[in-house]
C-alpha cells in the first residue's frame, strides 16, 4: 500500500473516519490500494465533479489529484459526477445540503478535521448553506 499523509496545525484532538493519529499536530493517511477496484459508471453527460469555479488543484500526481475547494456562503453546484473515488478533509467548517440525483436531500454540518468518503460514481449536487467551508477532495486515481 502507498500512504499520501496531510498535516493539520492544530491543538484540538483529529475527529476521522479515516485512520488518524493525533501529536501536536493532526496527520490524516489514506491507504491506497495497489489494484484499485472497478468504478462504478456514470452518466457521461453529468459534468464531472473537477475542476469547476472555487476549486484549485493543489496537487497532481499519477496516484491522486487533490483540489483545494473553498465555498462561501449562498454558494452553490449543479449537479455533478465524482468519476473517482474521493476523500473529503474539512479545513474550514461549515453547513452543507447536498441534492442526490433522485431528489432527495441531506443537510450536513462539517467541523475543521471531519473527514467524508465519497465512492465513484457519486452524482448530487451541493449548496452552501451557512459559513465557508474549505476542504481538500483527493481524487484516487485508478
Amino acid at each position: 500500500m502507498r500512504e499520501i499523509g496531510l498535516d493539520f496545525p492544530s491543538h484540538q484532538p483529529a475527529r476521522s473516519a479515516v485512520s488518524c493519529t493525533t501529536t501536536s499536530a493532526s496527520a490524516i493517511m489514506i491507504d491506497m490500494k495497489e489494484s484499485p477496484a472497478a468504478s462504478p459508471p456514470s452518466a457521461s453527460d453529468t459534468p464531472s465533479a473537477f475542476p469547476r469555479e472555487g476549486a484549485e488543484e493543489a496537487l497532481d500526481s499519477p496516484r491522486v489529484t487533490v483540489w483545494d475547494v473553498t465555498s462561501p456562503d449562498g454558494w452553490a453546484t449543479p449537479l455533478h459526477a465524482h468519476h473517482r473515488d474521493t476523500v473529503v478533509v474539512f479545513i474550514e467548517g461549515g453547513t452543507v445540503r447536498l441534492r442526490e440525483a433522485d431528489g432527495t436531500e441531506d443537510t450536513m454540518t462539517h467541523g475543521v478535521e471531519d473527514v467524508v468518503f465519497i465512492p465513484a460514481g457519486t452524482t448530487h449536487a451541493l449548496s452552501v448553506v451557512s459559513g465557508s467551508p474549505r476542504a481538500m477532495f483527493y481524487d484516487l486515481k485508478d
